[in-house]
């Protein structure tokens, strides 16, 4: 869905109530989101390329933050500045902030954050009061227009006609100008609107010429959405294959206020395509991971089978100390019967050593080959449990449901060393998500977004709370609190519903789960987040379908 120039008019007459605030902040959301915070409300700027925006809060509630050089600038020249008005080109999609900031001596600096929302080309754009432009989200060379910092900053070229104050002298010369043609009328619409839907509604179609009665209904209809421009609310529709949203009244239409419409259409889907792509770009980091390590490990199970008969340096050489006292002459090759199996086993030597000598060499390569061995091994075994925990912490990035679930496991992944922390600044502006809190028949379930959350909640448990975990596949660790009290039959069963839910298990709706009080479950030395051990244990099986449970969530 195109957020137009339509839609930006009506939200330009809710962000009129900004004008004259001093500006107290700016917030980065991920790549695309900004967060513009005034004592009686927040703008919000999208410059995403597949959902665009310009929106109104009344609270000041935003994402988990997120920093970058162009937000530092913003910070720098913005904060504390006054709004002093808001503009738009025309009805074209593009806005000019014009923010006043008072220097300590007195004097007033002019800036303009231009706001471009145009599908992949939206851009923020900082400029002096000469147009010079300070900094920019996205540098821009074409041939009509250079986006750099140092140049100047020309608007982008318009098309079409602004429909407010048109009138039919202004109507009749733009049409003259393009033929009156059905088609460039569809695609180059009128300032601000590619104009296709709202041709079908008018039941205007093909790629002809307007005739006198199509150039009259279009005219009025054009005069009649020029005065839905000053009502504030849009309109949801679901015609012409996908859901969109209309500055017009479109028959079937649902009506909304703007900042409902858009968190429900747009923002809700831009957060979840975000959510989609950093999952997608973390797993895909995981899996080669995950290549690599198998690939070391099939290079040292071939180095193991080609050092598995090393022993047979030490047979070589027991041999040869057991017959020196028949061994005269230096020789390359010796025949000598093995007294374990009694078959005769030929030996070659190195004719420039006595048979001591030799005898001493093949002791120094069993020795040898065994340490190496034995380093294999161990090697082998990092890597095997390596596997595994990167293996589990896929799965737990699959079945990641939610931003939190998300940033706990990405927090992970910094601490454990396996992705590097992005470079930010001293402030802090966002906070690591806590466990999961559930309450059910009284008793209180904490439930790990991660490993490492899932040892922390681990070791915050009581000795007496119980841990259940779905056996034998990557899943949260889920801790009841037990408060000096005995749950039942059905809050254990909770318990291992959790535990299933939030494991690899919720996939076929079915899973055993075991589980024990605190005091039996301990970690190994030296292994991975989230790895544990456990006694003294029970399993419940668990079908999901058959879960009738009615819990609160915190």
């Amino acid at each position: 869905m195109t957020f137009n120039g339509l839609l930006l008019h009506k939200v330009l007459k809710m962000l009129e109530k900004l004008c004259g605030l001093s500006l107290r902040q700016v917030y980065q959301s991920g790549k695309s989101s900004y967060y513009f915070k005034f004592s009686k409300g927040t703008m919000q700027i999208s410059v995403d390329p597949v959902y665009p925006f310009v929106l109104f809060r009344h609270g000041h509630d935003r994402e988990l933050g997120s920093e970058s050089a162009f937000l530092k600038v913003l910070r720098m020249k913005l904060n504390g500045a006054v709004l002093v008005e808001v503009t738009q080109q025309g009805l074209d999609r593009v806005l000019d902030l014009s923010f006043h900031r008072k220097t300590p001596f007195g004097e007033i600096e002019i800036y303009h954050l231009f706001v471009e929302l145009m599908g992949p080309g939206s851009n923020l754009i900082l400029t002096d009061e000469k147009s010079k432009i300070i900094a920019l989200l996205k540098k821009r060379i074409t041939e009509k227009r250079t986006l750099l910092s140092g140049s100047r900053y020309e608007p982008p070229e318009r098309s079409g006609l602004n429909i407010v104050g048109m009138d039919w002298r202004l109507y009749t010369e733009y049409l003259e100008t393009i033929g009156y043609q059905i088609k460039k009328i569809r695609i180059q619409g009128f300032d601000g609107k590619s104009l296709n839907n709202f041709l079908q509604l008018l039941s205007i179609a093909g790629d002809g010429v307007l005739t006198v009665e199509e150039t009259r209904r279009l005219f009025n209809a054009l005069k009649e959405l020029e005065r839905t421009l000053s009502t504030p609310n849009i309109y949801l529709v679901n015609t012409y294959g996908k859901p969109w949203l209309s500055a017009f009244f479109v028959p079937g239409s649902q009506q909304l206020e703007i900042t409902e419409a858009i968190d429900n259409l747009i923002e809700n889907e831009r957060k979840s395509m975000e959510f989609e792509s950093e999952r997608h770009r973390i797993l895909k980091y995981l899996k080669k991971e995950n290549i690599k390590i198998q690939r070391l490990l099939n290079k040292l199970n071939i180095e193991m089978r080609e050092l598995s008969d090393y022993d047979r340096y030490r047979k070589m050489g027991e041999l040869l100390i057991a017959n020196l006292y028949r061994l005269k002459d230096k020789r390359e090759v010796v025949n000598l019967k093995d007294w374990e199996s009694g078959e005769e086993i030929r030996i070659k030597l190195d004719p420039r050593l006595s048979f001591s000598e030799n005898a001493r060499v093949f002791f120094k390569y069993y020795n040898r080959s065994k340490r190496k061995v034995q380093a294999v091994r161990k090697r082998i075994e990092k890597l095997e449990e390596l596997l595994s925990y990167y293996e589990g912490l896929q799965e737990m990035f699959e079945m990641a449901q939610t931003r939190e679930d998300l940033k706990a496991l990405e927090i992970e992944l910094h601490e454990a060393g396996i992705l590097k922390k992005k470079k930010t600044t001293k402030r802090k502006t966002a906070t690591k998500s806590g466990p999961k809190t559930f309450v059910f028949s009284g008793f209180t379930y904490i439930v790990g977004r991660s490993n490492i959350q899932n040892d922390e909640i681990r070791k915050q448990a009581a000795g007496e709370d119980l841990w259940f975990h779905a056996r034998n596949i990557p899943g949260a660790h889920v801790i009841l609190k037990t408060a000096g009290k005995k749950p039942g039959d059905r809050e254990i069963r909770y318990g291992a519903y959790l535990a299933v839910l939030h494991s690899r298990g919720r996939m076929s709706g079915k899973a055993d789960v075991d589980y024990t009080e605190v005091r039996n479950v301990w970690k190994p030395k030296g292994a991975h987040p989230g790895m544990v051990l456990y006694r003294n244990f029970r399993t419940v099986i668990v079908d999901l379908s058959e879960g009738d449970f009615d819990a609160e969530s915190k």
